[in-house]
């Protein structure tokens, strides 16, 4: 049994969350539960060199931090079983799997190695579908779907996810309709609503399967009605990505800029040409690709939102995304306490390459800022499992307490 402390849920925001985020936050009475899901790279394998080589923040650092479990292969039954059994201990209901096609190194991994394994107990999987890597782009770097061979792939790439993993009784679902998350899809363009409610019927004819798909649609530009209406929930996978957002994010807005953007996407997705589109908020811990693309020179996000709290391994970038991310759920028109697109997305639990990952380190070297080259001068923790705590904690503290109303004890 959980105790909590004798507070309001009022009191709570007030002590926990900044002055300026308060005028953000819904009526105590909206409060819900949540499901944690967590994005996953089914591509590290050190035998082969799959990703490890092509770099890391953290192996650049001085001293190095090391993942706990070392540069792994993912289709280490060791490493499976230890990924699904802390995804459970910590509270992330859902892991969503980066895939690549059929037969690709992810889909062999999934396939044979991920979903058959005998630890993944309650634990769901939902598949990523990789557009920037499985469809063809145009000159302008789009995804048009007037190109009959995209509408051809895309059709071909669900029924083999049909064939192969829809009817798992792992695969995730929402509404008995099998989930598929897609990346990137603020680039499509040209006829994608014909494309999608083409491939939507096909499956459902040929496989007796219906699906609910989720497109990567939230950005720092204007909403598209006409795409957000191709899917049945949007997100963002990493709204990384405008200059004004360099720095610590407390004195940047990221976080209350991030929060009011989704509210805006959960407005319009209300009514897209009469249909109702749910929204999944999106979270990232920090970010920081120098390690594996260091000559694109993007900006820092540091796990700290001030730069007061350097070194105090509170994570608070994280903490107060989660908290963002619960706002805007709890400001839902819909009052259904069992809702189940109450989800909130971590970007990411296991993706080395741009440090959005909270899968555990070794926790035994020093903190550090150094080389300036990769860390911008920003401290960066050996955190070991303090990522992962804080997801049972904000469960603990903030949904938990919440959704027990306005006087928890």
């Amino acid at each position: 049994m959980v105790a909590f402390p004798d507070w309001t849920v009022g009191s709570f925001l007030e002590s926990h969350i900044p002055s300026w985020l308060l005028p953000f936050c819904c009526n105590a009475m909206d409060a819900r539960p949540v499901s944690i899901g967590a994005y996953y790279y089914p591509w590290w394998d050190d035998a082969t060199n799959k990703h490890w080589p092509e770099g890391y923040l953290r192996e650049n650092l001085s001293p190095v931090h090391e993942p706990l479990l070392g540069h792994y292969s993912v289709r280490d039954t060791a490493v499976i079983d230890q990924h699904f059994q802390w995804a459970k201990d910590y509270g992330i209901n859902l892991f969503v799997a980066s895939w690549w096609g059929r037969d690709s190194f992810e889909d062999i991994t999934l396939r044979d190695y991920m979903f058959p394994s005998s630890n993944l107990g309650d634990l769901k999987i939902a598949l990523f579908y990789e557009s920037f890597g499985l469809l063809a782009k145009n000159s302008n770097n789009q995804i048009d779907f007037d190109d009959t061979a995209n509408q051809q792939k895309l059709i071909s790439d669900l029924s083999y996810m049909a064939e192969t993993y829809f009817g798992h009784s792992n695969y995730f679902t929402i509404h008995d309709k099998a989930v598929v998350f897609f990346y990137v899809t603020r680039v499509y363009t040209g006829n994608y609503r014909h494309a999608f409610d083409a491939a939507k019927a096909h499956i459902q004819s040929s496989y007796d399967c219906e699906l609910y798909l989720i497109g990567d649609e939230v950005w720092w530009s204007d909403p598209v009605i006409d795409r957000i209406a191709t899917f049945d929930a949007i997100t963002a996978y990493n709204l990384h990505g405008p200059s004004r957002y360099n720095g610590y994010p407390e004195a940047t807005g990221f976080i209350q800029e991030s929060e009011s953007l989704y509210k805006n996407y959960q407005d319009v997705a209300k009514d897209c040409h009469g249909k109702k589109v749910d929204l999944i908020p999106g979270v990232l811990p920090a970010f920081n690709d120098r390690g594996v693309r260091l000559e694109t020179d993007h900006y820092v996000i540091p796990h700290e939102v001030r730069a007061e709290l350097a070194g105090s391994m509170q994570y608070s970038t994280f903490w107060e995304s989660l908290a963002m991310a619960y706002r805007v759920i709890q400001c839902r028109s819909n009052s259904n306490s069992n809702d189940p697109t109450a989800i909130i997305m971590v970007t990411s639990f296991n993706e080395w390459h741009e440090d959005t990952n909270i899968e555990p380190t070794k926790a035994t070297a020093a903190s550090t800022n150094e080389p300036f080259l990769y860390t911008q001068g920003y401290t960066v923790e050996d955190y070991g499992f303090k990522l992962l705590e804080l997801i049972p904690k904000f469960l603990n503290e903030v949904v938990a307490a919440a959704t027990h109303g306005e006087s928890v004890s």
